[in-house]
C-alpha cells in the first residue's frame, strides 16, 4: 500500500522539479491583440509585420506563438528609409551582426528585403517609441526573437503591411 501511494505522488513531484512558468515579458503575448491577416496562419512558420499596430507575430503551424512589439523605419523621411511593405522570404540569418552603416549590433537578425531584416534592438527595450528603425523591424524582446531566431529558416515567409505611427516624443 504504501509503494502504491509513493507512485502516485510521482507526477506532482515531477512538475515540482520543473520550477514556476517563466513570466511574460510585458511587451510579448502569446495570444492575439490585433487581428492578423490570414495568410499569416497559412504555413510552417510565418512572420507577419503589422506596422500600423506596431507589432510583429511569428505563427507555428498556423497557431499564434508569439506577438511583440516592434518598431519600424518611417515613412515619408527623406533621411531615414521606410520599412517597405510587402510579401518577403527570409534569405540570411547571421546571431551577431553588426550594422557597418549605422555603427550598431543587430543580434538574431533576419534578413528579408535587402539590408533590412528583424532583429533585436537594446535602444527600442531602454527608450521605447521615442524613435524609429532605419528600416529594419526592431525587436525589443530579446528572450523571445533568440526563440524565433532559432525556429525560423532559410526560405520562411514574411508579410509586413501598414503605415508606422510617427515616434512618441
Amino acid at each position: 500500500m504504501r509503494r502504491l501511494r509513493l507512485f502516485a505522488l510521482l507526477p506532482a513531484v515531477a512538475l515540482l522539479a520543473l520550477g514556476p512558468a517563466p513570466a511574460a515579458n510585458a511587451a510579448t503575448s502569446t495570444t492575439a491583440t490585433i487581428s492578423w491577416r490570414s495568410d499569416c496562419y497559412v504555413g510552417a512558420r510565418v512572420l507577419c509585420a503589422d506596422q500600423t499596430n506596431n507589432k510583429l507575430a511569428y505563427f507555428k503551424n498556423g497557431v499564434l506563438i508569439y506577438e511583440l512589439d516592434a518598431r519600424f523605419g518611417p515613412t515619408g523621411s527623406t533621411t531615414i528609409s521606410p520599412t517597405r511593405n510587402g510579401d518577403d522570404t527570409i534569405f540570411r540569418k547571421v546571431r551577431n551582426d553588426w550594422s557597418t552603416l549605422y555603427n550598431s549590433p543587430m543580434p538574431d537578425a533576419m534578413y528579408f528585403d535587402g539590408g533590412e531584416a528583424v532583429h533585436y534592438s537594446s535602444d527600442f527595450a531602454t527608450y521605447g517609441w521615442t524613435d524609429t528603425s532605419h528600416g529594419c523591424i526592431n525587436i525589443r524582446d530579446r528572450a523571445a526573437l533568440d526563440v524565433i531566431y532559432k525556429e525560423i529558416k532559410l526560405g520562411d515567409p514574411i508579410h509586413i503591411w501598414g503605415t508606422p505611427p510617427p515616434p512618441t516624443s
